[in-house]
C-alpha cells in the first residue's frame, strides 16, 4: 500500500507544479499582455509591469514594477524595486538582496535580528533591523552583466553600472 502512495506523490507532484506553474503565467500574461517572457520565470504576484517587458529565462521578479520598454535579462533577481523607462538589465544581476547590520548587533546572523527564520528559528522576539530597504532604478539605465546592488539604493536617470 505505501508503493502505490509514493507511486502517487511521484506522478502527481510534478504535474501538480506544472499546472501550478502554466496557471501562474496565463494570468501573468493575460494581466500584461504585451509581456515577453522567455521560459520559465519567476514574479510575485504583487509586482507591475508596463508596456512591452521582457523578462529572461530563469529571472524573478519580487514586489517590484518595471516601466515601459524595460526588459531584466536571464538569471537576474530583483526584490523590492522600483524600475524605470527604457531601463536595461543584463544576465545574472541581483538588485535589492537582504542587508545584514555590521554596527550595534552582538551579530550579522539574522537569527538574532530577524523575524523570518531564514534556519527555521529565531531568537529576536521581534523585527530588530530592516532587512530589506526599497530601491529606485531610474528611466534609461543600463545595468550590466553579473551586478551586485545594495537595496536602498536609488540610481539616476541614464546611470551605466
Amino acid at each position: 500500500m505505501n508503493w502505490i502512495r509514493f507511486a502517487f506523490r511521484i506522478i502527481t507532484l510534478p504535474v501538480t507544479n506544472y499546472l501550478r506553474a502554466s496557471y501562474s503565467l496565463l494570468r501573468l500574461k493575460s494581466k500584461n499582455p504585451t509581456l515577453k517572457i522567455n521560459g520559465k520565470v519567476g514574479v510575485s504576484r504583487n509586482s507591475k509591469f508596463g508596456k512591452y517587458n521582457y523578462l529572461g529565462l530563469k529571472a524573478s521578479v519580487i514586489n517590484s514594477s518595471l516601466g515601459d520598454f524595460s526588459y531584466i535579462a536571464a538569471n537576474s533577481f530583483i526584490q523590492n524595486v522600483k524600475i524605470g523607462k527604457f531601463t536595461c538589465i543584463g544576465p545574472n544581476v541581483s538588485v535589492g538582496l537582504a542587508m545584514h547590520p555590521v554596527n550595534d548587533f552582538i551579530s550579522m546572523h539574522p537569527i538574532f535580528y530577524s523575524m523570518a527564520k531564514q534556519t527555521g528559528i529565531t531568537f529576536a522576539k521581534k523585527q530588530e533591523f530592516e532587512e530589506y530597504l526599497d530601491t529606485v532604478i531610474g528611466n534609461d539605465v543600463w545595468i550590466g552583466a553579473s551586478a551586485i546592488i545594495n537595496g536602498g539604493l536609488t540610481i539616476g536617470n541614464g546611470a551605466v553600472i
